[in-house]
């Protein structure tokens, strides 16, 4: 009689610890997961849970439900949350794969799947989604649309002002929180397709105009260096996130830091913001640029990005001729290595320029530039809304504009001499504006 209740008690309490360990795992189920492209086929997948876990793993295999592969990384915080990152290297190009992150204790996430970057060179179409300046707040059309367009997209490309967390107040929400909202929202995105990334002036710390009332762990770009994994290490770059390269198919794409590392840049050491330095941002592109130059043959298009313009038809500037410094550091290296196209944000509103070296158009057209070609994709909504004042007279750089409409681009390169640019509306996904640039 005292074993049979004995042997109830035992089973009782077994069963309140498979429930004790349920409810925990739960809560350190993998969110916000999300992918990122790093060596020429690789994929790094990113995800945050509420405590730390024992591993951070990711298994995966070619066919649904057979996880033949796996991979370990690393977890990393800065405040309360977890950020798991696991690189994958020695992939197949164009290949798909299933997969699940997370660790076997804490738990597991759904199936996703992800798709590696086609073979260097190839010149079969590829389309990507491109915005900049997209937080939680006017951002619902332009995520919805993005959702839709997910069947043409073969991955995302965000150029700076994530979140829009250092808002946090006029959002009504915490710093954490806004971020946290504004990652779990794009996860369907996010986890099925790569989504790369560029810091803005809104990561630099918890408030967008000083650090004075923010804690240390949110200042000096803290969140947006935890939270993301872009390629650094595989090109060469030890600034963390702030600035690196990667390759995709016939296109060198180059991620630059406007707001830090460089002569009088925005946010760097001994401005209000006061961060970085993270490293010899200039020498590194310099070197960067060389490296895709001598990679034309194989993929001729060059293709840099970052979140500040060098130009712009906005007549506010702050800190004062930040754009100026901007040309100032980086305008000649761009000419001299013939970069195909500079797309930014900052400015909330949508920027078509032409061809321009040194304040003088180049020509009129995109038949074979011979100067960088800018576009400003700052108009995917956030809580500041659209950008007005606009120089008077408008400058002759200036083909097309939208200050009304929320929205973002599809990037279509068809191959080595074709890429064709859509600018779309966020409210049904309708073009407003296009261009055909094309190569000799």
């Amino acid at each position: 009689m005292a074993s049979a209740l004995l042997k109830k008690i035992i089973h009782i309490l077994f069963l309140i610890l498979i429930i004790f360990n349920l409810i925990n795992c739960s809560d350190d189920k993998p969110q916000q997961i999300h992918l990122a492209f790093n060596e020429d086929y690789g994929i790094s997948v990113s995800w945050l849970t509420n405590d730390p876990t024992t591993t951070s793993m990711v298994l995966f295999g070619t066919e649904s439900g057979k996880y033949t592969n796996s991979a370990s990384g690393y977890s990393t915080t800065y405040y309360v949350s977890y950020n798991h990152h696991v690189p994958i290297s020695n992939l197949k190009p164009s290949t798909k794969y299933y997969y699940i992150c997370g660790d076997e204790t804490a738990g597991w996430s759904s199936q996703y799947y992800f798709i590696t970057a086609p073979q260097i060179g190839k010149q079969d179409p590829f389309t990507i989604a491109v915005y900049g300046d997209m937080g939680t707040t006017n951002s619902i059309p332009t995520m919805q649309s993005l959702m839709n367009t997910l069947p043409l997209t073969d991955w995302h490309l965000h150029v700076g002002d994530i979140s829009y967390a250092d808002d946090y107040l006029r959002i009504g929400a915490t710093y954490e929180d806004t971020w946290n909202d504004f990652q779990t929202a794009l996860e369907p995105i996010t986890s099925i397709r790569p989504y790369m990334v560029c810091p803005g002036n809104h990561e630099a710390t918890c408030h967008s105009v000083t650090t004075i009332t923010c804690r240390d762990e949110f200042k000096n770009f803290s969140a947006y260096q935890h939270r993301f994994r872009m390629p650094s290490l595989e090109s060469n770059s030890t600034s963390g996130n702030m600035w690196y390269s990667f390759n995709y198919s016939s296109v060198h794409f180059i991620s630059i830091s406007t707001e830090t590392d460089y002569p009088n840049s925005p946010e760097g050491p001994r401005t209000l913001w006061n961060s970085g330095p993270f490293g010899d941002q200039l020498s590194w592109l310099e070197n960067d640029l060389i490296l895709a130059n001598n990679r034309r043959a194989n993929q001729p298009w060059i293709i840099v990005f970052g979140h500040r313009p060098m130009y712009s038809s906005h007549t506010r500037d702050y800190p004062l001729e930040a754009g100026k410094h901007l040309r100032d550091a980086i305008e000649d290296l761009l000419h001299t290595y013939k970069v195909d196209l500079y797309i930014c944000g900052h400015v909330h509103a949508y920027e078509r320029l032409y061809p321009i070296y040194k304040n003088k158009v180049a020509q009129k057209n995109y038949d074979s530039p011979t100067e960088v070609v800018p576009i400003v994709i700052g108009n995917a909504g956030n809580v500041e809304g659209h950008s007005t004042d606009w120089k008077d007279p408008t400058p002759d750089y200036l083909a097309a504009r939208n200050d009304v409409d929320y929205g973002f681009a599809l990037m279509t390169v068809y191959n080595r001499t074709t890429l064709y640019w859509s600018a779309r509306r966020a409210t049904d996904g309708s073009v407003f504006d296009e261009v055909t640039i094309t190569k000799n």
